[in-house]
């Protein structure tokens, strides 16, 4: 929505925001009220004088999130004044079934699991999917391991009866290899995400960067800071733009759990609390004794679904039903 829809908006501020990056009703929607006094103590939105003041810009942010539904309302209006969520195919009727419909907007779903147990698998076929079957949309990778391929992507695209190129034209690749760049990058995502009607982002992995610059117990807490951060600015572009955010993450092995037969406490997904805290569905990839195609699917963590468990199998097709 354009800014002007805000009815207390000026023709100065409207340009000063405009300035700093403030693009949309959405895009003032997802910045916090300190942001926008940040950018007031740095001098930037001063020049108008008294045209331009914080508590114009203030009450503007209130409409804004009034008109983007994050103000009081009736629980059964969520659906009307957001607007309807929408859902993705993971490639698989047996994740789908589980997941309730498949993979939604407005919330981060976690695919976790040691090397090799399909992460990025499903993360290409969800793209491939999600493209595939709605030629309007665009979507975002950040690859923070060097795990996108394209050849991978148009292998699965072909062989579930896409064209491959227009799969890639649509996916919007950026490579991340600084905590401080992924910070900014997603700061910056909400033009990109206006400009090109994304309705999805890919995160192949999320903890990879953090695990690699903050390393020992003495700097842990800083990192799950800005783990914090990252993972709320992305679940606040979800659910003000309705865009449904998937990431990857590693695993750890767990020396106090060397003697229990659960997969999941031997080794547990990174991030701790402050990722368990902000992912809405969690699902824990590993392979089956003898390994080969199959993977096992445990979804061990989700705010409206039960725990369950399915299987899949690994083909050209990337993730399929076993």
């Amino acid at each position: 929505m354009e800014l002007s829809k805000i009815s207390c908006m000026t023709k100065e501020l409207a340009e000063e925001l405009k300035k700093n990056g403030i693009i949309s009703v959405e895009s003032l929607a997802i910045r916090s009220l300190s942001e926008l006094q940040e950018l007031f103590k740095s001098g930037y939105m001063l020049e108008h004088g008294e045209a331009c003041n914080f508590q114009r810009a203030k009450k503007a942010l209130e409409e804004a999130w009034r008109l983007t539904g994050f103000w009081i309302m009736k629980a059964s209006e969520i659906e009307a004044v957001r607007g309807k969520r929408l859902c993705f195919s993971s490639g698989s009727k047996a994740v789908d079934d589980m997941l309730g419909g498949g993979i939604f907007s407005r919330e981060v779903t976690e695919f976790c699991g040691e090397f090799g147990a399909g992460k990025t698998e499903f993360l290409f076929t969800i793209l491939v999917e999600a493209l595939g079957q709605n030629k309007d949309i665009s979507a975002v990778f950040i690859d923070t391991e060097e795990t996108f391929s394209d050849v991978r992507v148009s292998q699965i695209a072909k062989a579930r009866g896409y064209e491959p190129k227009e799969i890639l034209d649509r996916t919007i690749y950026i490579p991340a290899n600084d905590s401080d760049f992924i910070l900014e990058l997603i700061d910056r995502l909400h033009i990109t995400i206006e400009a090109k009607n994304v309705k999805l982002i890919f995160v192949d992995s999320i903890i990879a960067v953090l695990r690699a610059e903050f390393v020992g117990r003495e700097t842990l807490w800083y990192r799950q800071q800005l783990l914090n951060r990252i993972l709320r600015r992305l679940l606040n572009l979800a659910k003000v733009y309705n865009v449904a955010v998937v990431v990857s993450n590693q695993v750890v092995m767990n020396p106090q759990a060397q003697f229990v037969y659960d997969p999941i406490q031997q080794k547990v997904p990174t991030g701790g609390t402050v990722l368990g805290h902000n992912a809405n569905t969690r699902l824990y990839l590993r392979k089956p004794a003898g390994g080969g195609k199959k993977r096992i699917v445990h979804l061990f963590d989700s705010n409206w679904r039960a725990e369950a468990e399915c299987t899949v199998v690994i083909t050209e097709k990337g993730v399929e039903d076993a």
